[in-house]
């Protein structure tokens, strides 16, 4: 047997790659269908041809006719949401928003809330949601089904605090209770509802943010000898240092408001069997190029909280990317950043890659200590009085 092309090797990570992109982002319940494929192009033509656009339309139609057929009976509020609402990302990955302008996308939106509405209140046990069923369908403006939900939510609980001995029908007794408490139980509900993967990246962004809001008491700092503070000399052509060597916020009120545009980069290196881990959406806390992705977005909104003497400024766009890199097996995250106004946005997009690099790191570092960020820089830069500037 001769030996094997190294060109196949690096084909086949790549497919390998491709090949589970590909099974994480479809429904769950058609991997089992496609699962017997062998490569990427073979699971992209098999779904291609099954469920192209010829087969698009009838498929969308019957999953109309069974969310509007769908009825509560026994189940509880909640079951009732998680079915439709598993049919609603099913009508959403088949027929996405077509609309192209502000105004149309808005329109569409709201006739699909409309919809999504209708299907809901059809759903709901008429005799015992008759009363609140009528109140929101009369209202002068018809609400989205997240706060349709709410009402009839609480409409089950005033039910059980004022005749407690009602037999619960349509809500289970747990979640009664846990209503009373004052525990949140409502699901999303939304015209395109969250994939799991988006799921486990927001609640991932908010338990950190949840982390940083708590705030640490304020440590005293101990007092200095006057006669022992060493001189300091004011660097020359920095401005954020004035000339007596204090450091400041520069003043940009007499700055041109111009379109600031920055590109930035960094390489996270995570070896071989982080890479695989990674590839194939192993991880133990969950999809680690979903998460990192937000975390960078999110990172470069709160960059003036990071940076001491950074401006805040409004960002009109934030966007973050994480490709593998099956040669070196290492993640390269770009990141960019824009706004128009009298400042840069350099380190906004610095800021996005870094603490997306680190997000990364965090999520890869049980199964490897020996992970590397590397190459963090700015790529590009447009706008302001220095103009633009590339690598």
């Amino acid at each position: 047997m001769g030996e094997i092309d190294p060109s196949y090797n690096r084909w086949q990570q790549r497919d390998d790659c491709y090949f589970n992109w590909i099974i994480n982002n479809i429904d769950a319940s058609l991997v089992n269908e496609v699962s017997q494929y062998e490569t990427a192009y073979d699971l992209w033509d098999s779904l291609a041809t099954t469920y192209g656009s010829g087969a698009d339309q009838f498929q969308i139609s019957d999953l109309h006719r069974q969310a509007y057929s769908i009825k509560q009976g026994d189940s509880s509020l909640e079951n009732l949401l998680q079915k439709l609402q598993d049919l609603w990302i099913s009508i959403d990955t088949r027929d996405p928003n077509p609309m192209d302008t502000p105004s149309s996308i808005e329109k569409y939106n709201q006739n699909t809330q409309r919809h999504i509405l209708y299907q809901f209140m059809w759903a709901l046990d008429d005799h015992r949601y008759r009363k609140i069923k009528r109140e929101i369908l009369n209202m002068d403006l018809i609400p989205t089904a997240r706060k349709a939900y709410g009402l009839v939510r609480r409409e089950s609980v005033n039910e059980k605090l004022l005749n407690p001995e009602t037999k619960e029908s349509g809500i289970g007794a747990e979640t009664v209770k846990a209503e009373e408490a004052g525990e949140p139980q409502q699901p999303s509900l939304t015209t395109a509802p969250p994939t799991p993967k988006i799921q486990r990246a927001a609640a991932a962004v908010a338990a950190s943010s949840t982390v940083a809001a708590e705030k640490p008491e304020p440590r005293k700092c101990p007092k200095l000898d006057p006669e022992h503070i060493p001189e300091r000399v004011p660097p020359s052509g920095l401005s954020h240092v004035d000339g007596k060597g204090e450091a400041r916020l520069v003043d940009i009120s007499s700055k041109e408001i111009t379109k600031r545009v920055a590109l930035a980069s960094c390489k996270v290196v995570l070896g071989q069997k982080v890479f695989d881990l990674v590839s194939a959406n192993q991880m133990e806390k969950g999809d680690v190029l979903g998460v990192a992705k937000i975390a960078g977005v999110c990172a470069a909104k709160q960059t003036s909280n990071l940076i001491p003497l950074c401006h805040s400024i409004n960002l009109s766009r934030v966007h973050v990317d994480l490709d593998l890199n099956p040669r070196n097996f290492s993640i390269e995250v770009r990141g960019e950043a824009v706004s128009t106004g009298r400042t840069g946005v350099e380190m906004e997009a610095l800021t996005a890659v870094t603490v997306a690099g680190l997000t990364v790191y965090d999520m890869c570092k049980v199964a490897s200590k020996d992970i590397v960020i590397t190459d963090v820089r700015l790529e590009q830069k447009s706008g302001g009085k220095s103009g633009d500037w590339s690598r």
